[in-house]
């Protein structure tokens, strides 16, 4: 479950090795503000921690005020640079968000990091009414939290509103421009049919003591529940789902698509650029999918797992990890972003999705015989 941590050892250099997965418990350390600092920050949270694997069902996931408050101590962790060495953390709580019924995917970064950071959590969907199983209406939000997690104090709802009720985008937080990038994401159509992937960029600072929200070039089409990570000064967009025709009634697709963002230009030449997508084998595409999970490790950017809608063409018992008309994917591929190549790594040892953070790789690496495990 989420409280739990993995290391994947993944033996990246050659297609089909075999991936070891290893648990960890933490080890001894505090957070800030609560009487202490952090002994390793940031450098042990797995890629994987808190991915639902193919044994969970719809019942089985945490309450959203669990994720949410779980989110946000992944999201400081993100906030640190890996530290080298050390073991790893003792996690502590963090406020939780001021909602009887928490939000899940949300829009969150750090907003100026090097200046007075505070944790951002923006829009977010949740059932007021009773989970989905029980026939409980998904809402959507557009609330704004700021949380100081040195100051020991609770979180700040701001007056001020996210531009429309949305979730399930991306964010990457952007160091240098001290604020968050907000790619995407999804909100119920205004008709009541259906939902609709969003093309909108946003960039989210600080304003004294409010922020300021920022249009930016929109995605070439709408795109929810992909993954984003910043590689040097590129913001990577991988997978996700877009409606399938302009009827949102009509439902999702997945997505077979990569696209890259270089925000070392001047901004009024913020455009984004196609990448290739995967290959399963030569010459063969690689699945869409929705919900991976993904990393950042020596100037690559690595895509793990996630879902697909059901292979029709495979009977349902014959589908290696099919729950309820999705199947999870183990698949891996790492992405050389300046030579614009992917390369297919080690597979998962089982279908995994929708981790609540992204991968942060542990600082090291180790040479077992001739081949070289990187660890995440």
């Amino acid at each position: 479950m989420i409280a739990d941590q993995y290391r994947l050892m993944i033996q990246a250099l050659e297609p089909g090795a075999r991936l070891v997965v290893a648990s960890r418990k933490p080890s001894a350390g505090t957070w800030p503000g609560a009487g202490g600092t952090l002994a390793a920050p940031c450098e042990a949270v797995a890629d994987a921690v808190g991915a639902r694997s193919r044994g969970m069902k719809a019942r089985a996931l945490p309450r959203p005020a669990a994720v949410v408050r779980i989110a946000a101590a992944l999201i400081v962790l993100l906030a640190c640079p890996p530290a080298m060495g050390g073991g790893l953390f003792e996690w502590a709580k963090l406020p939780p968000i001021p909602d009887e019924h928490g939000f899940a995917g949300v829009y969150a970064g750090v907003i100026d990091p090097a200046g007075r950071p505070e944790l951002l959590v923006a829009g977010g969907a949740n059932f007021p009414d009773g989970p989905p199983w029980e026939n409980g209406g998904k809402v959507y939000h557009q609330g704004m939290f700021l949380l100081d997690p040195g100051a020991g104090g609770g979180w700040r709802e701001l007056s001020q509103q996210w531009p429309e009720p949305a979730a399930y985008g991306m964010s990457v937080g952007l160091p240098d421009l001290g604020g968050v990038l907000c790619i995407g994401g999804r909100q119920a159509d205004q008709a009541g049919a259906g939902e609709r992937a969003l093309e909108s960029v946003r960039l989210v600072r600080r304003a004294g003591d409010g922020l300021v929200i920022e249009d930016l070039p929109g995605l070439p089409e709408g795109r929810t529940d992909g993954v984003a990570a910043l590689v040097g000064s590129r913001v990577i967009v991988v997978a996700g789902a877009t409606n399938k025709s302009g009827d949102p009634a009509a439902g999702m697709r997945v997505l077979q698509s990569a696209l890259a963002l270089d925000t070392s230009r001047p901004r009024e030449n913020w455009a984004w650029e196609h990448l290739p997508w995967p290959e399963s084998a030569p010459g063969v595409a690689a699945r869409g999918r929705m919900h991976p999970v993904c990393g950042v490790r020596g100037g690559a950017f690595y895509l793990f797992g996630g879902r697909d809608f059901a292979d029709g063409s495979v009977p349902d018992d014959q589908a290696r990890e099919r729950i309820d008309g999705l199947d999870f994917l183990r698949d891996c591929h790492a992405l050389d972003v300046g030579g614009r190549k992917w390369r297919r790594i080690a597979d998962l040892p089982q279908g995994l999705s929708a981790a609540p953070s992204t991968a942060v790789p542990r600082s090291e690496e180790r040479r077992v015989g001739k081949e070289c495990r990187s660890r995440w």
